[in-house]
């Protein structure tokens, strides 16, 4: 959103941020906005206003005193109190954070009326989301719904890319103390994923005394003991890594967000480890912008490392590729990452390696294993990302351009 509200400030437009303070997150404070964490951007300044839930919200959009709202999500419990039609309120954009994420908070088949603009990355974005909605919502997405969420939607790039310019790599590896030259190696760390099941459990367990809880919390799940203790666990994994590094000569960041906990193994391997420090620009393109691989357990984060000319690999341990649905969720949903040509499995841009391989072969393999094609790179970057440069103008030039269409519809 920071490029965003940057490019909108260049052009001269008067720029809120408004900010709910209505709805605490205890589980993830750090990532609660407030006014004193606000970034600070290069064009000029915005005006804060603070709102407390969906009601307070209403009240604002009723007044009218913006063209166009832009949020990362559908408006959040609105369902319950009434929203304004188009006409007594502004035009509501929803610009795609990461993709889909926001088809996870959507609860009620009004809350996709409410908006007037989605705005996704690239048309494969659009596709996924129609697929998601499908597949996901916790109410039927009919034909009428699909056929009112196309017309809405258009794809406009990803602004966040744009941030990348700001940052100098020099600076960074001088701020972070990293020799010049030195290969980096960025390692994306494992969420925690309690609830997730026996193996992915399994892995995440840092001790002995841990792993046999969880066999106890789902010895209704065992097949074979045995095989679920001879899983491989990320102690084994770090390990692997680490002699990856040294092997390479390079220096290994482990990159947290603020609401992960870090586990031992993880930052006992590490040479340094960094949470996130900076917002605008963020401290994931100051890390890939000085990498020359990432790593991640199929994180998005696979993005902003392409966008920063990055090959990625990802880890497929304890079956994560194709993990099926949460047990929790009861929904019946494969995830199919392994498939190849997908977004974490693209030849010459992003490779897979599973658990045999990470234990007997990374350490013995070599930077170069894993090469960023050119041709491949743009490809990928046409489908998944969006432009190399300016996304943020390609989204605002949409959003003036559907204001200037609503107020000719409605002028006398």
């Amino acid at each position: 959103m920071a490029s965003a509200i940057d490019a909108a400030l260049q052009r001269g437009w008067h720029v809120e941020c408004w900010h709910d303070i209505g709805n605490p997150m205890p589980s993830r404070p750090l990532d609660f906005p407030t006014v004193a964490n606000a970034p600070t951007f290069r064009n000029g300044k915005v005006t804060f206003r603070e709102y407390r839930g969906a009601a307070e919200l209403v009240k604002l959009l009723r007044q009218k005193s913006v063209d166009a709202v832009v949020n990362l999500t559908t408006p959040l419990s609105v369902s319950v109190v009434d929203f304004p039609d188009r006409a007594q309120r502004p035009l509501y954009v929803l610009l795609e954070p990461s993709p889909c994420d926001w088809i996870f908070s959507i609860k009620h088949p009004e809350e996709l009326k409410q908006v007037d603009l989605f705005a996704l990355t690239t048309p494969y974005w659009i596709e996924q989301a129609v697929q998601y909605l499908k597949e996901l919502s916790p109410f039927p997405f009919t034909e009428e719904m699909e056929v009112e969420f196309r017309r809405k939607a258009i794809s406009v790039g990803w602004p966040q890319i744009d941030q990348l310019s700001l940052i100098n790599p020099a600076s960074v590896r001088k701020k972070w103390k990293i020799p010049d030259g030195k290969p980096v190696v960025v390692y994306l760390n494992w969420p925690d994923h309690t609830d997730y099941g026996l193996r992915v459990e399994m892995f995440q367990a840092t001790s002995f005394v841990k792993r046999a809880k969880v066999l106890v919390r789902y010895r209704r799940d065992w097949k074979n003991p045995l095989d679920v203790l001879r899983e491989s666990h990320i102690r084994q994994v770090t390990k692997a890594l680490r002699k990856f590094c040294d092997g390479n000569n390079a220096y290994l960041i482990v990159k947290y967000r603020n609401r992960d906990r870090q586990l031992l193994p993880e930052v006992q391997m590490a040479d340094k480890v960094i949470f996130d420090e900076s917002y605008y620009p963020h401290s994931i393109s100051e890390v890939m912008s000085i990498a020359g691989l990432s790593i991640s357990y199929f994180s998005l984060g696979i993005r902003d490392s392409v966008a920063a000319g990055v090959p990625h690999l990802a880890f497929d341990v304890a079956g994560m590729a194709d993990l099926k649905a949460r047990p929790q969720e009861k929904i019946s949903y494969s995830r199919r990452y392994s498939k190849p040509g997908k977004l974490w499995n693209y030849d010459g841009v992003a490779y897979v390696i599973d658990t045999k391989q990470i234990l007997k072969q990374l350490p013995e393999m070599f930077l170069s294993d894993f090469p960023l094609e050119q041709k491949a790179s743009g490809d990928y970057y046409e489908k998944y990302l969006g432009l190399p440069s300016n996304n943020a103008n390609v989204f605002l030039d949409v959003v003036q351009a559907k204001i200037k269409i609503d107020i000719s519809l409605n002028s006398p």
